[in-house]
């Protein structure tokens, strides 16, 4: 890791790195590239405390996408294009628990009920069960389905879409029946702020932002599908 001044720079990923994310506490910093490693740094908000580091591998293809517990700050799930979630004890670096999925997994959510929401290209959904270990449904949505998320209860779950919009899913509903059928849709339109996400037009692409420690910055944005270039 380097320092300059206020500018920190961690330099562990051998290629591209896709995601990053800060547990619930933010006392880890994770971190997923092209390299088919997550990386797991502590310490980095302890203000010239001890630094460490742990490296989890065991994914053949890269991690595209990763996730924390809400409930447990050591423990982490990643989702990559070898068609698999892993989930992690990171204060060992062990992976516990392996669940295969049907394509090349592009996003990754946990709910605040012990329930795992992962995403591939071909636009399928599939729910983990983290308590079983075990896949609960796979549901194919006819849209482009880009991130994916909950309320702090667990009641609604959102997905971003490639129509510009955010559907709300009623989760019970959701996870009982064979149809997604939405509650809500929301339409992202483009207005004029001093502080916005550009993304490609039609496209929702980023729906929750990384918590962080204060005085510490990581941003986690990837429009997997983008024909632009987003920025902030």
């Amino acid at each position: 890791m380097k320092a300059r001044g206020a500018v920190r720079e961690l330099q562990k990923h051998k290629k591209v790195v896709h995601a990053v994310a800060w547990n619930s506490t933010g006392s880890r910093l994770a971190s997923g590239s092209v390299d088919a490693t997550a990386q797991v740094w502590t310490g980095l908000a302890d203000g010239g405390g001890k630094e460490a580091h742990i490296e989890l591998r065991g994914h053949q293809e890269g991690v595209d996408q990763l996730c924390w517990d809400p409930g447990h700050p050591d423990r982490l799930a990643t989702a990559s294009g070898d068609k698999t979630v892993r989930l992690w004890d990171v204060r060992t670096g062990k992976c516990t628990n392996v669940i295969e999925t049907r394509g090349e997994n592009i996003n990754i959510a946990w709910s605040p009920d012990a329930h795992i929401a992962v995403g591939n290209k071909d636009d399928d959904v599939s729910i983990i069960d983290v308590r079983k270990g075990k896949m609960l449904k796979t549901t194919r949505f006819a849209y482009e389905v880009n991130e994916m998320s909950w309320n702090a209860d667990g009641s609604l779950f959102f997905l971003t879409t490639g129509m510009g919009t955010v559907e709300v899913l009623r989760y019970a509903d959701f996870l009982r029946g064979g149809k997604a059928e939405t509650f809500r849709s929301l339409h992202v339109r483009r207005r004029r702020a001093a502080r916005r996400v550009h993304a490609p037009r039609l496209h929702a692409a980023c729906l929750h932002a990384a918590r962080r420690p204060a005085g510490l910055a990581a941003v986690s944005y990837t429009h997997l599908r983008a024909h632009e270039t987003d920025s902030y």
